[in-house]
């Protein structure tokens, strides 16, 4: 796993990319110009393209003062029971992940193949997370979907989103 620090070239917050080996090789992602690119394509599908789910997770993140995001780009997996990424040649839980950065940054995009739909938890950020096996070609083609999850109010979805804005603002500027 290699951390790219991608300041704030392609948005207002700071961003890591923390990516495996083999999507490193995938994407060549040592290119600064591919990690660019490829920082880009997951915003754009993970946030831009979900204009509930962006106006939703800002809220969040301005009403308890979390800024700067974090992306794991991996391939995926499941064990049957927990939700890997693979590290080199370890897999290694997702979950894990989660815990450690969980509050070092606003918002977790975990572009990483999720074909056991597990569900993830935080305590602090925002975490916007494929339901299933995850591509840019496949959600453009409504394959997948990309879904938010708040600390202390679980998944969002379009039917709990006017519940979830009220749970937001009525504690402004604490963890909900």
């Amino acid at each position: 796993m290699k951390k790219y620090n991608l300041g704030n070239l392609v948005s207002d917050d700071e961003i890591d990319l923390f990516a495996s080996s083999d999507m490193i090789k995938e994407f060549d992602l040592e290119k600064e110009s591919q990690q660019k690119q490829f920082i880009f394509d997951t915003l754009f599908f993970f946030i831009d393209s979900n204009s509930h789910i962006k106006k939703l997770m800002n809220l969040y993140l301005s009403h308890n003062n979390l800024q700067n995001q974090a992306i794991l780009a991996a391939h995926g997996g499941s064990d049957g029971y927990r939700w890997l990424y693979a590290d080199g040649e370890k897999l290694r839980p997702v979950q894990t992940w989660i815990n450690r950065n969980d509050g070092n940054y606003g918002t977790l995009l975990l572009c990483c193949c999720n074909s056991g739909a597990h569900e993830i938890r935080s305590r602090k950020s925002a975490i916007l997370v494929p339901n299933q096996d995850y591509s840019g070609e496949r959600q453009y083609r409504s394959e997948v979907q990309i879904e938010l999850y708040l600390p202390k109010i679980g998944y969002v979805s379009d039917l709990t989103e006017e519940y979830c804005r009220e749970r937001i603002l009525e504690n402004p500027h604490k963890s909900i």
